[in-house]
């Protein structure tokens, strides 16, 4: 879940034994996001569930963040090891990174509003039909691209102003975290003071969908703090620009790798709070390994 902003194209100068350990840090990063990622998009596809409409925005968030760790961080990798000032080359990076962070907030915005429709008119969610989950997912993409194009046009083309650009993403970027933060506190206020014990177990369904819930606020949780200290850093380089010139360059990579870390938590929250997905995780693996077995072995021995 990142977002960057014309502010992140031009890093200071680093000696080579600090790049060289920000790069192995990053590529290292890439590779747990990237895999984490992968399986749990399998494990969600195989995941048993009575309920399979809202793992279509959990599927949405996963493929975004792997695109994180497959697209945007080897290509920030590369550009910190070959320390380019090409700005075409940060130019697409930038525009791979606006796209993959964008989707991943706007569906954890979804997410969360979804969950608000889902406490305050529970009835009416429980026959949603898929059409409307999937309409929705296709125009949070498609509104990811745009933004990324107008990026594109302002800053490479320059066939419009760049306030254009900063402007807005600033917007979206902390209207998303508000929206997030202020419907996650509406519906614990909801369940909390204003429905019974019953009522909430009925609001809430059964097991699964309980787990999923807590997995789902966690995960907005962990978000949100890992969120803000590279957006704020975003915010004061394009408007106060010299504040971030007189950061050392530790604390910008550092912020940088903290706000990627956003895309790994999923997998690690689904996992340690989500038993039906350390369960479907289980059946992957063990399916992948009995196929790999040599004909003629089994698991146990016949006398």
């Amino acid at each position: 879940m990142n977002n960057s902003t014309a502010s992140t194209l031009h890093y200071p100068a680093v000696s080579p034994y600090s790049n060289l350990g920000w790069s192995a840090a990053f590529g290292v990063e890439a590779v747990v996001i990237a895999v984490g990622n992968g399986i749990s998009i399998l494990a969600l596809i195989y995941m048993k569930s009575p309920r399979k409409l809202r793992r279509w925005f959990l599927l949405s968030l996963s493929i975004a963040d792997m695109f994180v760790g497959a697209l945007s961080l080897p290509m920030y990798v590369y550009l910190l090891t070959v320390q380019t000032r090409l700005k075409s080359m940060w130019f697409v990076y930038n525009t791979v990174d606006i796209f993959t962070g964008l989707a991943s907030v706007f569906t954890l915005t979804v997410i969360s509003m979804e969950r608000l429709y889902a406490v305050l008119m529970p009835f009416t969610h429980r026959y949603t039909r898929r059409i409307y989950y999937m309409i929705v997912i296709g125009g949070l993409w498609c509104l990811a691209a745009l933004i990324s194009g107008v990026f594109w046009l302002t800053m490479v083309y320059h066939l419009l102003p760049k306030e254009l650009f900063i402007y807005p993403m600033t917007i979206v970027s902390f209207a998303s975290v508000g929206i997030i933060s202020v419907v996650y506190v509406t519906v614990w206020i909801k369940i909390k003071f204003f429905v019974s014990k019953r009522s909430n177990a009925k609001l809430l369904g059964p097991g699964e969908e309980k787990n999923i819930f807590f997995a789902i606020g966690i995960v907005t949780v962990v978000f949100v703090c890992t969120w803000l200290p590279f957006n704020i850093m975003n915010l004061m380089a394009n408007f106060h620009h010299k504040v971030i010139s007189d950061l050392p360059y530790d604390s910008i990579y550092f912020v940088k790798f903290l706000h990627y870390c956003n895309s790994f938590i999923n997998p690690v929250v689904y996992t340690l709070k989500i038993p039906e997905f350390r369960r479907s995780i289980y059946r992957l693996f063990h399916v992948q390994s009995s196929h790999s077995c040599p004909r003629g072995l089994t698991r146990e021995t016949r006398v």
